[in-house]
Formats: C-alpha cells, sequence, structure tokens
C-alpha cells in the first residue's frame, strides 16, 4: 500500500496483505507519546454526542402521529420520520466517506450544531414542515454522530474495539429500552408537549458541543498525511460526491413512498429507478473514471469480509428486523387494543433485548472471538433473528407472554447483527478508510430498513383489504347487524371514519360491536402472520450468509492506527527534555573525571 501526492491508494486485494492491514508494528506510533487520560475523555465526548443525537429520534418517531393532530393534519407527515432516515443515511456514507479525507474534528463539531439549529426550529415550529427540516437536520446530526464511531475506533487498540463500540452503545440504553414510552410521556404529561423533547435536544446537544470541541483533536487524517489541504480540495471527487447524495435519496425517497402509494404508481417507480440508474453511473463512475474515488471500489471486491457483512446487515438487521420493529406498535394496537403508554410499555422487552444483544456481543468480542471465531457470534445474531420474529405467527391474541419472549429474543439476536458489525467491518478495511467502512455499513443498515418498512406496510394493507370484509362483515351480519348499516358500521370500526360513535349507529348493539371487533382482531391478526411468514426468506438468507464470513480475530492486535495531536506536543516535549538532558550530562564533569581533583 502507498500513498501517492495524489492521494491515490494501491491495494492487492490479497488475503497476505489483508492479514498484515491491523499487524502491530514496533514503532509504528513514531514520535506520538500516548496520554490515554486524553483519549478516554475524547472517546467519552464523542459517546456523549451519538446518545444525545439518538435520543430524541427514538422518541419523537413514535408519536409523529400526536404531532400531526397538533400542527396537521397535513397528508405528509409521515416525512417527520423519513426525512430523518433519508437524512441519516445519505448523510453517514458521504460525511463518513469525506471524513477520511478532511477529518473527523470538525465533522462532529459542525454536525453537533445542527443539532442546536435543529431543536431550535422544532421548538419553534408551527407547521409539520417545519417539524420536518428540523429532522432532516436531526438526521444528519445522526450521520456526524455515527461517524464517530470511526473516531473512537481508530484512538484504541484494534483488539479494543469490540469494549470501546460497546460502551457508545452502552449509553444509549435508555433510549433503546424506553424510547418509546418517554416520548408518549413527554408528548402528554409536559406543559410544551412534544416540543419538550426539542428543548432536551437543545440543552444536551449545547453540553456535547462543549465537550467535543475542547476535547476531540485528532492528529491528521491518514488518508490525507502526506497531502496539502489544497492538493486535496483541487483532487477532490467532486462526482462522487454528488452521486452519493443523489442516487441514494431518489432510491430512498421511492421506497418510502411504497408504503403510503402503490409499487405501480410514478411516486414509486419515478425516484427508484431514477436513483437506481444514479448508482450504477457512480459505480461505473467511482470504478473507471477517477483517480481518487470516495467510496474505494477494492473494498467491495473483498466479498467474504466487506462485501458478506454489508449484505447481511442489510437482509437482517436492516430489511427483515426494521421492518418488523416499524410494525410492531400497529400489531399491538390493531391486536391487543393497546394505548399509546401501553405501547410504549410492551416494547420493552424488544428493546432490552436489542440492546443488551448488542452491549454484550460487544464486550465478549475480544474473548470470545479468539476462542471461537468472530463468525460464529455474527450467525448465532442472525439465526436468533430468524427463528423468534417467525414464532410470532403463534401468537393468539389472548396473552402477551408469547409476544415478550419472542420479541425480546429476536431483538437480542438483532442486537448482535446491528452492533457487532461494526467493528467487524473496520476489520475489514484498511485503517485509512475506517470511515467509508462504518458509513457503507451503517447505510446498507437503513436503506434496508426504509425497504423492509415498505415492503412489509405493503403486506399489511393488501392482506387487511381482503381479510377485514371476509371475517367482520359476516360476523357482524350474524350477529344482527343490518345490512342498511353496514357501510356506516365498518367505517367506523376499522378507523376509516373518524368522529362517529359506534353505537349511534342504526342497529348496532353492544354485543355486535364486540363479536365484530373480535373477527376484527383476527383479521388483523391473520394479516400480520403474513408479514411474519414472508420474512422468513430474508432472514434464513442473512443467516446463511454470514456463515461464509471470513474469520477476522486474527485482526484483533495492539495496533492502534490513530492519535491526538495533544499527544504529538507531548512527545515534543518529552523529545526536547531528553535532548537537554543529554547536553547537560555532557557539559557536566563527573566525579571520577581525571581533570577533578
Amino acid at each position: 500500500m502507498g500513498i501517492t501526492e495524489q492521494s491515490t491508494i494501491v491495494h492487492d486485494n490479497s488475503k497476505e496483505q489483508q492479514l498484515h492491514e491491523h499487524e502491530e508494528v514496533e514503532g509504528e506510533d513514531g514520535f506520538a507519546a500516548k496520554s490515554w487520560t486524553r483519549r478516554y475523555i475524547a472517546i467519552g465526548a464523542l459517546c456523549y454526542v451519538y446518545c444525545v443525537s439518538l435520543g430524541p429520534y427514538m422518541m419523537l418517531a413514535p408519536i409523529i402521529t400526536i404531532i400531526n393532530q397538533d400542527l396537521g393534519p397535513d397528508p405528509g407527515f409521515a416525512w417527520i420520520a423519513s426525512g430523518w432516515t433519508v437524512a441519516a443515511a445519505v448523510g453517514l456514507l458521504l460525511v463518513s466517506t469525506v471524513s477520511d479525507l478532511v477529518g473527523r474534528r470538525w465533522v462532529a463539531v459542525s454536525t453537533t450544531v445542527l443539532a442546536i439549529i435543529s431543536a431550535i426550529l422544532g421548538i419553534t415550529a408551527q407547521t409539520i414542515g417545519q417539524v420536518i427540516a428540523a429532522n432532516v437536520m436531526l438526521g444528519l446530526n445522526q450521520a456526524g454522530a455515527l461517524t464517530g464511531f470511526a473516531g473512537i475506533a481508530e484512538l484504541v487498540p484494534t483488539r479494543a474495539r469490540g469494549i470501546a463500540i460497546g460502551f457508545a452503545n452502552l449509553t444509549v440504553g435508555v433510549w433503546s429500552i424506553c424510547g418509546s414510552l418517554f416520548g408518549h410521556e413527554f408528548a402528554t404529561h409536559t406543559g410544551p408537549g412534544w416540543r419538550s423533547i426539542y428543548w432536551l435536544q437543545l440543552a444536551t446537544n449545547i453540553v456535547g458541543l462543549v465537550a467535543v470541541f475542547f476535547s476531540y483533536y485528532p492528529a491528521k487524517p491518514l488518508l490525507a498525511a502526506h497531502q496539502s489541504r489544497r492538493n486535496i480540495i483541487r483532487t477532490f471527487d467532486y462526482v462522487g460526491a454528488l452521486g452519493i447524495i443523489a442516487g441514494p435519496t431518489l432510491m430512498l425517497v421511492g421506497i418510502i413512498n411504497v408504503s403510503q402509494y402503490s409499487p405501480s404508481s410514478g411516486r414509486f417507480l419515478g425516484p427508484f429507478i431514477a436513483g437506481v440508474v444514479v448508482c450504477i453511473a457512480l459505480g461505473v463512475w467511482e470504478a473507471y473514471g477517477t483517480k481518487n474515488p470516495l467510496l474505494h471500489p477494492f473494498l467491495f471486491a473483498r466479498f467474504r469480509t466487506f462485501s458478506l457483512i454489508c449484505i447481511v446487515t442489510f437482509l437482517s438487521g436492516g430489511l427483515f428486523f426494521y421492518g418488523f420493529q416499524a410494525l410492531f406498535p400497529q400489531f399491538l394496537v390493531l391486536v391487543f387494543g393497546n394505548d399509546a403508554r401501553q405501547t410504549g410499555i410492551d416494547g420493552i422487552p424488544l428493546g432490552a433485548g436489542t440492546w443488551v444483544g448488542g452491549v454484550s456481543s460487544l464486550f465478549l468480542l475480544k474473548p470470545v472471538a479468539r476462542r471461537i471465531g468472530t463468525t460464529p457470534i455474527l450467525a448465532s445474531g442472525a439465526f436468533a433473528t430468524a427463528l423468534f420474529v417467525p414464532l410470532l405467527a403463534l401468537v393468539d391474541g389472548s396473552s402477551k407472554r408469547m409476544v415478550y419472549g419472542f420479541t425480546c429474543f429476536a431483538g437480542f439476536g438483532t442486537g448482535i447483527v446491528d452492533a457487532y458489525t461494526l467493528p467487524l467491518i473496520t476489520l475489514t478495511a484498511p485503517d485509512e478508510l475506517i470511515g467509508l467502512a462504518i458509513g457503507t455499513v451503517g447505510f446498507m443498515r437503513s436503506i434496508g430498513g426504509a425497504a423492509g418498512i415498505s415492503v412489509f406496510s405493503s403486506i399489511l394493507s393488501s392482506k387487511a383489504a381482503t381479510l377485514i370484509p371476509a371475517r367482520v362483515v359476516p360476523a357482524a351480519l350474524q350477529a344482527g347487524l343490518p345490512e342498511t348499516s353496514l357501510a356506516e358500521f365498518m367505517g367506523v370500526l376499522t378507523g376509516a371514519t373518524p368522529g362517529v360513535e359506534i353505537t349511534d349507529i342504526s342497529g348496532v348493539t353492544t354485543e355486535i360491536v364486540q363479536i365484530a371487533s373480535a373477527a376484527l382482531r383476527d383479521a388483523y391478526l391473520a394479516a400480520f402472520k403474513y408479514i411474519w411468514y414472508s420474512g422468513i426468506a430474508f432472514s434464513v438468507s442473512a443467516f446463511l450468509m454470514s456463515l461464509f464470513i471470513r474469520d477476522l480475530s486474527a485482526h484483533l492486535t495492539g495496533k492502534t492506527p490513530q492519535h491526538l495531536k495533544q499527544e504529538e506536543i507531548a512527545s515534543s516535549s518529552d523529545h526536547l527534555e531528553e535532548v537537554k538532558a543529554v547536553v547537560i550530562e555532557n557539559e557536566c564533569p563527573k566525579e571520577s573525571d581525571p581533570q577533578i581533583s
């Protein structure tokens, strides 16, 4: 590997080269005198910024209907959550890649400033459009916060990356477990209502800005170590950056539109096809059109490491589980009749399982991988997800005990896939491209999640449209509902006709409502079974692919790629003191010198 003046990286993708990419070399740190206290403070600041970036979204996403009721109604209110998804996914891929070249300090600072602006906009928002804009900024902030994982990974030895990233995930446990519950509590039991979340976002990110500004001073990026700033600007891949923004954004917009419009709609086909074309053109450009590609195609040729990890993340952690996770609150409401608060409580086992699975796998990465390798751990997570989500088809609606158990274990498996792939993906790439590695796997998770939500939402809508009339109409008519009241009754029962008391409809009795409600619950239960079954193909494919990922335990070494600027100063000071000591020693006569009487 070598870096020329134009920053062209020459790699052969041989196993020999990959094996030695993270090999510890004596004296590799050069003049850097490690100060672990400074590093721990810098890592702590990056972890805090990640925590306060994710928290607001985890509370806002479950209450977008409440926000729409307050400021709307607006038919585009779903983009409060979707705007965050698009901004976070595309922003992460671009920002993390660019940070390899220009550094991560100002990425962390500037995106934290964006969170503060987002909070102010959210606090003062008077329209749904303003809330969407606030959450787009919050998504870009999340992209910068996730890029901080690359900053964390390069400041510790490769064997400690699991623990370091595990600590970052440890800080977000409260949001993973209780984010939905907290969001509903803020919205319904505080004076400012849902705006309280933005007030919390404002306060915590001001603290985060101060922390990261004064503690995180990484040395010059490894990828630009031999380049001037002018040369970086002159040789930057501007076409690639534009393609990274345009292609994935168009694809995501199209995918998200599927859940609101049909797959044959122009609102899906137009942006999606355009996005695919742009992404294909981007791939050709990055491979053949530029000497300084942002996406470094050689990494994607590492199929059994880099590419397979991305594919497994897309299928299991993204498409399958995120799609399930998005529809799970609807499942609780439609099948069990949960209110918003109870939905948040019933989601705790899922959040707790996901958090515990992710954190535990990261902290155990080094000791377990040394004994059995890295592949079995990742495969076990994909297997648990593939097993326990489809088991929800056994739920009959009479008890939530199976729901709690299956979602907890499914979350545990997905937590492993989501979290464990972060340190693993950094071990598949050279040290100077850690940002690209983190950004790619994060982008694959996000685009997979968007696809999963759209696919599963479409399945639910289509199956419910046939199962509800087939089951509810006969049950209601047999219970004594007059046919003349059927259309109005079905509209009120399913929520399509709001604001009407169902018992005010002509011929409707309490018994009819109870029988029809039970039939409606059974119809939704049957519709959701198609979702649980349809996910088997994705999850089993992810599990089988995970078995072929090459073991990366040999890369868990003592090599620490990056250092802080303060350590350079400390190292220079130490060197100066050593020089002074040598000079003094040479100038001062010793007692054994024969010239001294």
